[in-house]
This record gives C-alpha cells, structure tokens and sequence, in this order.
C-alpha cells in the first residue's frame, strides 16, 4: 500500500523540487517495438555529484491520463501489479547511470507516451520518450485501416453535412429578411413592390445547384477512393500467406504503409476540396449579408425621403442678399453667376465679398425641406445659414460662423464644410440635392435627391455664436473660380426623375 502511495506523493512533489545544473537525464525521443519481443526504453541519468536518495518512477500517459508503472528507489522497488512480470530495470542503475524500462512481450496497447521522473533530495528531472508498435498482424492491419478508413469517411460526410445545414440555414434567413425588407417598403409605399424579392434571389437559386452539385460529387468521389482502397485488403491478405513468417511481416507492413500514404493523400484532397467550398461558402455569405446591408440602407434612405416628402416647403430666393455677380430669376427660384458686377442697390442685407444668396423665408421650428438642381456646376455650395451672419467681408463657411453647408470643389471632391473639412463620399456626380431640417431634433440632413441616400447629417444649435433664423443659402462657388453660367435652381416639385 506504502508503494502505491508513493508515486502519487512524487508527482505530487515533483513541481516543488528544484532542477539541478549538476543533474541530468536523457532519454530517446522515439523508440520502436515488435510485437511479440521484449523492447527497452532507455533512460541514463548523468550527474556531476553524488545522488542523494534518488528515486525512479516510469508513468505512461495516454490521452493526458497518467499510468504507474514502475517505482524504485536505491533499496529496491516493484512494478504495478499490471505490469508484474512485464517489466523489468537493471540492478545496478543507480551505480552506472542505467535507469532504464524493459517492457517484455510487447503489444499494440503498449503504444504511447512515456516518461521517466527521477527525484533526489534537492533535485528533480523527467524525460519522454514515445513507443511505435511495428510487425502487425494482417488482421490488426485490416481492421485498423477499416475502421480509420470509416472515421475518416464518416467526418468527411459530416463536413458536407455541416456545409448543407448552414447553407440552408443562410438561404432560409436570407429569405427572411428580404421579405421582411420587402413587406417595410411595400408599408412606406402603401402599395405592393413591383419588385417582389431583388435580383439576388436568382443569383441565390444558382448558387444552391452548384454547391450542391460540388457536395454529391466530394460523396461520390469519397466512396469511391474508399471501395477502392478496401478491395486491396483481401489481396494483400492473401499475398503474405504465401510469403514465408520472416517476410510476412514485412510485406504487410510495406503494403500497409503505401495504402496509408495512398489513402492519406485522396482523403487530404478531399478535405481541401471541402476547406475550398467551405471559403467560397464563407465568401458568398460575407457577399450576401453585405447585399442585405445595402437593402437596409436603402430602404432606411427610402423611409427618410417619404418622411421628408411631406415637409416640402416653398423657398424663394432674396435678390437683396445677393452678391452684385448673381443674378436671380424674377420668380425667385434660380440664381446664376453673371461674372461682371452689377449695379444693384447697397443695402445691409447684401453679401459684398462672397457669390452668397440667401432665401426669403427663414425659419426658427418645425421641419423643413426643399431640393436644389446643381446641374452639372463644377463648383457650388448650399445649406443654411443664421440669420445673424456677416455679410460685409471676407468670411469662412464653417457652423462657429453660422454656415452649415456642403459642396462641391472644382468639379473634383465633395466637401462638408465643418470646422475642420470633411470629405463626402459620392459615387458619381451629384445633379440634386435634398436639404431636410428638422430644428426639434436640431438636425440639417443632406441627402442625394434622385437615390434618397443621407450624403451628410449636421448638428445645428451647437459651438457657434450665431443666432436667428435658420435661412436657406446658396452660393455659386469662389468668385475666383472660372466664370460657369449654369444656374443653380430651387426644385419646385419634388419627383425621382433623373
């Protein structure tokens, strides 16, 4: 009972106990065994002072699990009673350094994992070494790469069925959400979508043939390799009885081992034609749910355009705050630059130093939309801005100098001019655009009036010193840019025209 406790007390210890600089102990990394014949396992300790009270204890370990073999100590010790008779270790190790296990009669259980641990008073050591089994019978043989060959089939099947169960899965949410998308738009519009499920629906039908047409053919291809590998088996069965006992062994080993390298080798090619399914599988869903992304944008800027709808508002422009080189329509609704001062009444009202045009109407509640036609200008800029602005002199269109504005730069980037710039980003060219302010919520939306998309949303109120009324404001572009006569037109009717 002592004997059995020990080993549990050393490994328990083992961790505790220093390694020394002056002890060491190696061992093999790999040993192959016979079955049927006595194999060693060797272990040597090499020390440069005396061994104080050391102790052996070999361990198999299987599957992170720990098994006591042999346990000896400079008086003697004894093997666990499952390896009585089966193992053995040289009288003398401690004297020569010889430490090590001679396992007898070796068998396919005995393959694994083991470990030496030697422990002294002040010191402690350990080294692994793991034990292949050669010379298996043909049965052995056969039944091991049946069954691997099963395993192996078996997880090749559950990978196919794992990719069928999420691809069906993806396709029934996908369905799900465009129909869900499909029924909001139908609700904004109080009528029915002409366009029942969008076009990625089709592209989704295709998809699904060929994914699956792919899977049959990995299934198929996969019985096949197996059916033909295991139609060898008989025949390397019956090709090693003819050979005599010395030779058997090897010939079945030798078959074995190309049927191993062979069957290794379709089943890798399997599992890569899978891994490839299994990315371009993941490529479709990132593509997929990127699509539904911009559905839901889309209808999210569908939503917002019906909502803004119904705050059109009447704005007519104010030829009394225009710059001298604007010239405004005698109904109010467009502006355009001359390029030549003229001569107009001065009045406080009037921007002296910047192609500035302000509306009529201002507004201090409520919410507010109108659309302006920038055409094909390649310089302008519009928003809103506080009643109290300046308008003699040199100024910046930025929120602390009442401006809340977006525009467009000499025909290249789209700008939001916020204290610090900021950049747009537009796919393509802008012909008109929606302004919606909403003053409850203190918020100025800019958006693309022929696709509902927000372009820029500002926060009005807020870090600026300007106060009054919110006004519509247009501006041409700098009065420096070359001369353009497109005019900039105040939308009177809202519609999706291109």
């Amino acid at each position: 009972m002592e004997q059995r406790r020990w080993p549990l007390l050393a490994l328990t210890l083992f961790l505790a106990i220093p390694v020394s600089e002056h002890f060491k102990v190696t061992c093999p990394e790999k040993v192959v065994g016979i079955v049927g014949q006595d194999t060693i396992l060797p272990c040597t300790i090499s020390s440069t002072k005396p061994l104080d009270n050391p102790q052996v204890h070999w361990i198999k370990i299987t599957d992170g699990h720990t098994e006591d073999i042999y346990t000896y100590g400079q008086f003697g010790g004894e093997p666990m009673q499952k390896y009585h008779g089966r193992t053995s270790v040289p009288g003398d190790g401690f004297a020569t350094g010889n430490v090590s296990l001679t396992l007898k009669n070796v068998q396919l259980a005995d393959e694994g994992m083991y470990s030496c641990i030697v422990t002294s008073r002040d010191w402690s050591a350990d080294t692994s070494t793991k034990l292949s089994i050669a010379g298996r019978t043909v049965e052995s043989n056969t039944r091991t790469m049946e069954s691997m060959w099963k395993e192996d089939l078996q997880e090749v099947f559950q990978n196919i069925q794992t990719l069928q169960q999420a691809f069906q899965k993806m396709q029934d949410s996908t369905q799900r959400d465009l129909e869900l998308l499909r029924r909001d738009l139908e609700n904004e519009r109080g009528a029915v979508c002409p366009c029942a499920l969008p076009p990625v629906s089709v592209t989704w039908i295709q998809l699904a043939l060929l994914l699956l047409l792919l899977l049959l053919t990995l299934a198929a291809g996969a019985i096949l390799v197996i059916r033909g590998r295991q139609h060898h088996i008989p025949w390397i069965s019956s090709r090693s009885k003819e050979k005599t006992p010395s030779c058997a062994g090897r010939t079945v080993e030798s078959n074995t081992r190309t049927m191993e390298s062979m069957w290794k080798e379709d089943l890798q090619e399997v599992f890569q034609n899978i891994q490839t399914l299994q990315q371009a599988f993941q490529k479709m869903q990132d593509s997929t749910q990127r699509d539904l992304e911009l559905l839901r944008r889309d209808l999210e800027n569908e939503r917002e355009f019906f909502k803004v709808l119904h705050y059109e508002g009447d704005v007519t422009l104010d030829a009394d705050t225009a710059h001298p080189r604007l010239e405004i329509s005698a109904d109010g609704k467009s502006v355009k630059d001359t390029g030549v001062i003229r001569h107009v009444p001065s009045n406080e009202k009037r921007f002296d130093s910047h192609l500035f045009v302000l509306a009529k109407e201002g507004y201090t509640s409520g919410k507010h939309c109108w659309e302006v036609s920038v055409g094909r200008r390649r310089s302008w800029a519009l928003g809103i801005a506080r009643e109290s602005v300046t308008r003699k002199g040199p100024l910046t269109l930025c929120p602390q100098n009442g401006f809340l504005a977006i525009g467009l730069a000499d025909g290249r980037d789209y700008w939001a001019y916020t204290d610090r710039l900021t950049r747009l980003s537009v796919s393509g060219h802008l012909h008109k655009i929606g302004i919606f302010l909403n003053i409850s919520a203190k918020k100025l939306r800019f958006y693309n009036a022929h696709k509902g998309a927000t372009l820029y949303t500002f926060s009005i109120g807020d870090g600026n010193s300007q106060e009054g009324k919110f006004i519509p404001f247009l501006s041409t572009g700098p009065a420096t840019a070359k001369l353009d006569p497109e005019p900039l037109l105040i939308v009177q009717e809202f519609d999706d025209d291109d």
